[in-house]
């Protein structure tokens, strides 16, 4: 019977039809927000924040229980691409041992109690990013056997050119010589700064684009891990019954 009920659960979550809101006794709830800051500029820990190539940030994840204490949660964070951890972990400013990225545990969270981790990591180098703007995602998963809750938090990264600006005469002079290359070059400098402005604007529409496919990504993937462990957790009680 059990096998039976287990196989029709998995075909239901298969086809979308299955909702597992199982509710036994007070349902625990869990909070999380995810911030981060720029240690270089001192700025306060925010949802987003700006950086440069090879600066340095650090991340903070606030934990919260609700009504009911939560044991043995698993803490991972997920740093993106071009971002590299530094560690320099702590829990609620205390030294800690272990690797946010492979994951901690909190062993006990008294209800209506909250909790800080704090970590660093540094920015990729400048030849890392293109020209312009990079939004760059940083994502934390927390959960035990109950209850799931992700977050994430933004840096968005400028890579400008760092030479000097230059300039170039753009009128014309009475020296046939001189309006004969300037006003080619004009022209042709013209065109270049016309196609690299919509190349910008272009790889600004494709981060936009990713940065909506990552947080779509994270929200099913978290629904996928609640409806697993609400799964487990009735197929568990149907089995000591």
């Amino acid at each position: 019977m059990i096998n039976k009920t287990k196989n029709l659960i998995m075909i239901l979550i298969g086809l979308g039809l299955f909702l597992p809101v199982l509710s036994y006794g007070t349902s625990p709830t869990l909070t999380v927000n995810k911030l981060v800051r720029n240690v270089n500029s001192n700025t306060f820990y925010l949802d987003s924040v700006s950086a440069n190539p090879s600066e340095t940030v650090s991340f903070s994840i606030q934990i919260r229980a609700g009504d009911t204490p939560l044991q043995n949660l698993v803490v991972k964070d997920t740093l993106p691409p071009k971002i590299n951890y530094l560690g320099n972990l702590k829990i609620d400013g205390i030294n800690a041992l272990g690797n946010i990225i492979s994951g901690i545990t909190i062993s006990n969270l008294p209800a209506n109690q909250t909790t800080t981790i704090t970590f660093d990591a540094k920015i990729g180098e400048a030849n890392q990013f293109n020209l312009g703007q990079t939004t760059l995602i940083n994502s934390v998963l927390v959960y035990n056997n109950l209850v799931a809750q992700t977050d994430t938090a933004k840096i968005i990264v400028t890579k400008t050119t760092g030479g000097p600006a230059t300039s170039v005469s753009t009128g014309l002079t009475n020296n046939l010589f001189l309006d004969s290359f300037f006003l080619p070059l004009t022209i042709a400098l013209a065109i270049i700064w016309a196609f690299k402005s919509h190349i910008i604007r272009f790889e600004e529409w494709l981060d936009a684009r990713k940065r909506a496919y990552q947080e779509y990504r994270a929200k099913k993937l978290l629904q996928m891990k609640i409806a697993k462990i609400k799964m487990e957790d009735f197929l568990r009680k149907l089995k000591s019954k």
